[in-house]
């Protein structure tokens, strides 16, 4: 009876482990907790997202569940999760993603670029844009501006 106790606490361990290392964020064999800063070049993966490249001189700040805040800085995403899942805020707009590949660069005083690769983008503050694939949207830096203007 022992033993069967033994090695079903052992399955409920990998399991919940498995879910654990699915579900986070991770740097290589790293593991990213909601409030850490990458600030320097690297790729964070989560298993149901997809992959994120960060660029030097870049700082991104993981906040819970799917979603990350790009302060500054450019991040290159291709993610393989369901459309709405994957969040990144920046300063000054909300880019959604629907199940695409994009770049998103931020500058220091707010505005930026969101490029799409494949796929669609959300890109919203009070107004909002669909970015499609092999658009450009323009950030604007000003309060109240038009979120974007696409191209």
């Amino acid at each position: 009876v022992l033993q069967w106790w033994l090695a079903a606490a052992a399955v409920a361990m990998l399991i919940v482990g498995t879910v654990f290392w699915a579900t986070s964020w991770r740097a290589g064999w790293r593991i990213l907790r909601p409030g850490d800063t990458i600030s320097t070049a690297m790729q964070i993966h989560r298993a149901a997202i997809g992959v994120v490249d960060v660029s030097s001189n870049s700082v991104v700040r993981l906040e819970r569940g799917n979603r990350l805040t790009l302060e500054r800085g450019t991040i290159h995403a291709k993610t393989i999760s369901p459309p709405g899942i994957f969040v990144v805020d920046t300063p000054r707009a909300e880019a959604v993603d629907l199940g695409c590949e994009y770049v998103l660069t931020i500058s220091p005083e707010g505005d930026g670029t969101l490029h799409v690769t494949a796929g669609w983008v959300e890109l919203s503050n009070w107004r909002q844009s669909l970015v499609p694939a092999g658009s450009t949207a323009t950030i604007a830096a000003a309060r109240n501006a038009v979120a974007a203007s696409v191209s």
